[in-house]
C-alpha cells in the first residue's frame, strides 16, 4: 500500500518537474503552466488526504474504516470543489488549462486510490 503511494508521488513529482521545465523553456505559456501546476497541487492535496486517511484507518474496525474512507471521500470532494471555485474566481488562471490539468491529475491519482483501497481490503481479509 505504501509502495503504491510512493510510486504515485514519484510519478507526480516527475510530471511537475517536466511541466516546470516546459514552462521555463517556453514550450507552453507561463499562464498555462501555472494553471496546470495549481491544478496538480489541488489533486495532490486530495491524494495526500486520502493517503493519510487510509494509513490511519487500515488497522481499525470495518465500521471506522468505511467511515474514514467513504466519509473522507465526501469531505475531500467538497474541499476540491471549494478550492476549484476559489481558484477560478480569485486567481488569474487559464481556465481551460486548469480544468484539463485537474481532470488529468484527478483521474491519474484516482487510479492509484482504487488500487490502494483494493490492496487494503485484501490485507484486511487476511
Amino acid at each position: 500500500m505504501e509502495k503504491k503511494i510512493r510510486i504515485a508521488l514519484i510519478i507526480s513529482a516527475f510530471l511537475v518537474f517536466l511541466l516546470i521545465f516546459l514552462g521555463a523553456a517556453k514550450f507552453i505559456s507561463f499562464k498555462s503552466a501555472a494553471s496546470i501546476l495549481i491544478s496538480s497541487g489541488i489533486a495532490l492535496a486530495n491524494f495526500l488526504l486520502f493517503s493519510f486517511s487510509v494509513i490511519f484507518s487500515v488497522n481499525k474496525s470495518n465500521k471506522i474504516f468505511l467511515k474514514l474512507v467513504l466519509g473522507g471521500m465526501v469531505g475531500r470532494l467538497f474541499l476540491v470543489l471549494l478550492l476549484v471555485f476559489l481558484t477560478l474566481f480569485y486567481l488569474k488562471v487559464d481556465q481551460y488549462a486548469f480544468i484539463f490539468g485537474l481532470l488529468i491529475w484527478y483521474v491519474f491519482l484516482l487510479i492509484f486510490e482504487i488500487g490502494i483501497v483494493k490492496d487494503s481490503l485484501i490485507k484486511r481479509k487476511n
